[in-house]
């Protein structure tokens, strides 16, 4: 590639991206406050009555336990709500992406431009979720280049989840059923609030299927350094699941799929 054609690519993925990173900060209740409250509540309602009856999970205290799912809940959540709605909006809503496609780049350019911007929600959010925790629950991070890989390589598998779903979607409702039946229950059930040593076998068996629970659990384990499946596991799937979704991210582009001139 000509040095002219990668100025080209640079230039037109910092303009969707800082395009679509501006958009956090021009709705800031919603996309920044909202997460402080949401987690505010989760501390007084399930931390102050559940914490004091449940006691310890692995050793741990319960509200420091379930910290460390809270955040990655948000991560995901945030991460993915962003780029899917934001795509959809650009190819349906105000088909500002068939001006795009005019310019002379690869499609790929465009939703990795997108995606990088969800990343950077998901992470100010988390980061944001982390702070609120720490003051109200002190803890230290034990493996803090763990947390760290966990922290952004699971904003950046569900940054791209987002374009798949974006790319795909005909309607906002189908994003929003894809994050209530599919992406909420399956972080939920994951490992946010609980081990899976409290669970029945059957119960258990279903949650070691489920990916999200590896991503929480790898993450849990750099914060606290408990978890409830190995780390080498934890972090093949992460791995595993972040490429899957980038590879399925960029054949959609390639093949055009939602981005019509």
């Amino acid at each position: 590639m000509s040095d002219m054609g990668s100025r080209r690519i640079w230039i037109a993925y910092t303009t969707i991206f800082f395009k679509e990173s501006e958009k956090i900060f021009r709705i800031p209740f919603q996309t920044l406050v909202t997460p402080i409250v949401t987690v505010l509540l989760f501390f007084l309602v399930v931390g102050g009555i559940l914490g004091e009856k449940i006691g310890t999970i692995r050793g741990v205290p319960f509200i420091e336990f379930v910290i460390p799912g809270v955040i990655l809940l948000a991560v995901m959540i945030n991460t993915f709500v962003h780029v899917a709605k934001n795509l959809f909006s650009a190819r349906i809503v105000w088909n500002n992406i068939s001006e795009m496609l005019v310019a002379p780049i690869p499609p790929w350019v465009i939703v990795v431009g997108f995606a990088s911007a969800g990343v950077v929600r998901g992470l100010l959010v988390g980061c944001i979720v982390l702070l609120v925790s720490l003051f109200l629950s002190p803890l230290s991070i034990v493996h803090p280049f763990t947390a760290l890989f966990f922290f952004v390589l699971t904003s950046i598998c569900f940054a791209f989840i987002g374009v798949i779903a974006g790319l795909c979607s005909t309607s906002l409702e189908n994003i929003s059923m894809v994050n209530v039946f599919v992406i909420t229950p399956a972080i939920y059930i994951g490992g946010v609030y609980h081990s899976i040593t409290y669970l029945s076998p059957w119960a258990a068996t279903a949650s070691e299927w489920n990916p999200t629970f590896y991503l929480i659990n790898g993450f849990r384990y750099g914060v606290l350094g408990v978890s409830d499946a190995g780390i080498g596991l934890s972090l093949l799937v992460l791995v595993g699941a972040t490429t899957l979704s980038i590879a399925g991210a960029m054949y959609l582009s390639q093949r055009g799929v939602g981005l019509t001139r």
